[in-house]
């Protein structure tokens, strides 16, 4: 009977034997062989998913860079890089790398995007489009709507008066990191549809940053292995995350229907209007209806892009100024030597001078990037060079800003807050803006054709409300951080903000506040 007739050991040998076979014919073929990477990652394209169910897929990458180099295969089909040849290789605009197809779980409706669609004709529309809002004439003509919304941020943070009348008391300590994303999504709301939600005043929409923070968690997990959201088994296995976002979605909606009738009723400088107004003249379709849906998942995007990545981004940077009395008082100093008076605090030229001021949102944009997370791009038909190393046309390759700014070949204790490090650089930068020009391991905004279209927005938020705090008010961490009650012997206490699709500050830092003394 021949083999029939053997025993199951024999089978169990056989079958072993052919595994084994076929395995070292997958290597011998393996056009990634060469690369080096965990144990599994040759073989399991999910290698990465637990780490992002953590929010560690940042750091995670970081420690593969470290162990393996530069290069690191961490899937079957997607090589991480660390350095910023490699970055320039692949994101820079005369690249010819195009999207994953992993950023589709970035659009709520399965439509592109300006961040998730592929193709680079409708990314170039929308930011066509969306990009006059985000230039500097704009960032100019709305400085006094975003400036009154930063004065409702200050007053909300420290009363000019304590509840005794006093101008000494300290106040309660203030969760920095919910202040900040009321200030951000109020900031961006009144850019997009003309009017803010007031979430610093009012509690009726505070929901919604925090929904935006487990869309994110979803998201990134869905990126990490994309057959959970080909196969829509993130609506059962995340179905938590998926109802938060039915709640979200059908909120934005409703806004955005309520906002499309309201543009053809009447003609208002506001940017949705403006998206309205090109999704028509695209489609030739007048009908609001028939291009809402597009609209809809752009203006989602916006709302989270324009909020939830500056509002990070400060409460990051006041958690190191606290954790820094020395380095809190020195640029505290700076910033009350250069103004006189509150309401003269707003972007321009003495605000640029202010040069440890700059260098402290410098180093958090640097330890603590907006996008923390490799960015996935594809390697084009017929190949292409990345860093000194040709490959194959189909390969996912992409470059963490994450583990580039955390690289010690472009900066030395890399893992620590130091802000001096920037006073050389700005000085030798003559003027030239060093945040969003890239330079060798430091790309905060990204760079090309797809980079951060609202950089601009963004600084001068951050730049105008945290002079203006700093000028008015003294502040310390509250004696009872929860950072420091986890901190780890040795070790300086981390911020709490998880490295979602961006990174997001999850509570604190604890501070209080009272007016200046003196």
């Amino acid at each position: 009977m021949g083999l029939l007739a053997a025993s199951p050991a024999t089978y169990g040998v056989f079958l072993v034997l052919t595994a084994c076979a076929l395995f070292i014919r997958y290597l011998a073929a393996d056009p990634l062989r060469k690369f080096n990477g965990p144990p599994l990652a040759a073989l399991v394209p999910w290698l990465f998913t637990y780490p992002a169910m953590k929010a560690e897929w940042h750091t995670t990458n970081l420690k593969w860079h470290r162990r393996y180099g530069s290069a690191v295969r961490i899937a079957p089909n997607f090589l991480s890089f660390d350095t910023y040849e490699a970055f320039c290789d692949i994101y820079s605009a005369k690249a010819n790398f195009r999207k994953a197809p992993e950023y589709m779980v970035l659009s709520p409706s399965r439509r592109g995007n300006a961040v998730s669609t592929q193709d680079k004709k409708v990314s170039q529309f929308k930011r066509k489009s969306e990009g006059p809002f985000f230039g500097d004439k704009s960032i100019r003509d709305l400085e006094d709507r975003y400036v009154d919304k930063v004065a409702s941020f200050t007053t909300l943070l420290c009363p000019l008066e304590g509840p005794d009348g006093q101008k000494s008391a300290w106040t309660e300590p203030r969760d920095i990191s919910k202040f900040t994303s009321w200030l951000t999504l109020d900031v961006i709301t009144d850019l997009l549809y003309g009017e803010s939600f007031d979430l610093l005043h009012s509690e009726e929409n505070r929901w919604v940053p925090e929904t935006f923070r487990n869309v994110q968690w979803r998201n990134l997990i869905c990126m990490s292995y994309p057959t959970l959201f080909k196969w829509k088994l993130d609506r059962v296995l995340l179905y938590r995350a998926r109802e938060e976002i039915s709640r979200l979605a059908a909120w934005s909606l409703d806004i955005c229907r309520a906002q499309a009738k309201r543009c053809a009723d009447e003609n208002r400088p506001d940017l949705f209007t403006s998206m309205m107004a090109a999704e028509e003249k695209r489609t030739g379709n007048p009908d609001i209806e028939g291009n809402i849906k597009d609209i809809w998942a752009e203006s989602m995007f916006l709302l989270a892009a324009g909020s939830e990545s500056t509002a990070t981004t400060m409460a990051i940077t006041y958690h190191y100024l606290v954790h820094q009395p020395d380095l809190l008082a020195k640029v505290t100093a700076e910033v009350r030597s250069a103004f006189s008076n509150v309401e003269d605090i707003r972007t321009g030229e003495t605000l640029d001078s202010l040069r440890m001021f700059q260098a402290c949102i410098l180093e958090t944009l640097r330890i603590s990037p907006a996008a923390p997370n490799t960015l996935p791009r594809i390697v084009p038909a017929g190949g292409a060079t990345v860093d000194g190393h040709f490959l194959p046309g189909g390969t996912t390759v992409g470059t963490s800003l994450y583990t580039m700014h955390h690289n010690e070949k472009y900066f030395d204790d890399p893992d620590s807050f130091v802000a001096d490090r920037w006073l050389r650089r700005l000085e030798d930068s003559a003027g030239k803006d060093i945040a969003y020009h890239p330079s060798p391991g430091y790309a905060p905004f990204s760079m090309g054709t797809r980079n951060c279209l609202g950089w601009r927005l963004a600084w001068a938020e951050m730049t105008v409300a945290l002079a203006r705090v700093l000028f008015s008010f003294d502040m310390r961490l509250t004696s009872e951080a929860p950072c420091c009650a986890t901190r780890q012997p040795g070790k300086a206490c981390e911020p709490n903000a998880p490295g979602y699709i961006t990174m997001c500050a999850a509570g604190g830092p604890y501070v209080e506040f009272r007016p200046r003394q003196g």
